[in-house]
Order: C-alpha cells, then structure tokens, then sequence
C-alpha cells in the first residue's frame, strides 16, 4: 500500500510540479531516486511519514493545499487507472469493493482531509457484506464502483439500506 501511494504522490508531484521538484521531494525524504524505483524496496511507516511531512515544505505550499490537492489527483486522475489495475487482479465485484474501501480507509489515516471518508466494513458472511458510511455520497460512490464491477465479472448485487449511513450488500 505504501509503494501505492509514493507512486501516486510521484506522479502528483511530476505532473503539478516537474520533474527537478520529484527530485528535490525524494532526495529530502531520504528516499532517493534508485530506491523509490524499486518495486522491492520497503518503506517503514516513519519514512513514509516523513516524506509526507515534508513534501509541503520542499514544494513550498501550505499543508491544507499539499493534502486537498494531492487526494484530488487521486480521485480525478489516479483512482481510475488504480481501478482498471484493481479490476485485472480481482475476481469479483464483492473483491473489488472491499479493495476499494481498504485503499480509502488507508488514505484516510495517512492524508486526512475533507474529500474523502472513511468506511467500516465487516464480513456478516460469506456472501454479506455491512458498511458504514459518513453520508449518502458515500452509498452512491459505492454503488456506482458496483455497477461497473458487476458488468465486469458478470455477478450480481443487492442493497439493502439499514439506516442513512449503513447498508448491507448481498453477492
């Protein structure tokens, strides 16, 4: 998950802010460049957590803007082709979703910011899943990954709404 998200702020930081800024963000992390290239190299959390608290100041912007500008690029441009990926390498819808929601709850803890909330999800069963959502944007988002899913791996789905913030998915 980790490399997952270095990849995105990568591509955030070279599209927003060039090529000599990527550099400049990677070398004062303590990352570097070879290193952040290899789809081996593990990062601990403190390193990670010390590339995000200095990304901010290498690019000189605020810390609010770092956060609600870079989980826009992850909404906008690097979700989709983070699905389509996603997509390839689950089997089903019920897979996708919970991958989903996994990689959402991690970006919550890591960039905590206004765009996105996070959602709790329990197995009921083997074919049941609860979640429990901040707001009815929440449910449609989770409704539209699963119609798009389901056209892809040829399942089906039900919803059942428990309360405005909860439902109970069937596959």
């Amino acid at each position: 998950m980790k490399i997952l998200f270095l990849k995105a702020l990568k591509s955030w930081i070279l599209s927003r802010f060039g090529e000599k800024s990527w550099i400049n963000v990677a070398n004062a992390a303590g990352i570097g460049i070879k290193e952040f290239n290899n789809q081996d190299y593990h990062i601990t959390n403190d390193r990670l957590q010390r590339f995000l608290s200095i990304i901010h100041e290498i690019l000189d912007i605020s810390e609010i803007e770092f956060k609600n500008s870079f989980v826009t690029y992850w909404l906008t441009d690097f979700s989709p082709l983070l699905y389509q990926t996603l997509m390839q390498k689950c089997t089903s819808s019920r897979e996708l979703l919970i991958t989903i929601i996994k990689t959402n709850n991690t970006l919550c803890e890591v960039l905590p910011n206004p765009f996105i909330s996070r959602i709790d999800i329990r197995e009921t069963s083997s074919s049941s899943l609860s979640l429990v959502y901040p707001n009815e944007k929440a449910l449609v988002d989770i409704i539209a990954v699963l119609r798009s899913a389901a056209k892809t791996y040829n399942d089906s789905f039900s919803i059942k709404k428990i309360n405005q913030n909860s439902s109970e998915i069937k596959f």
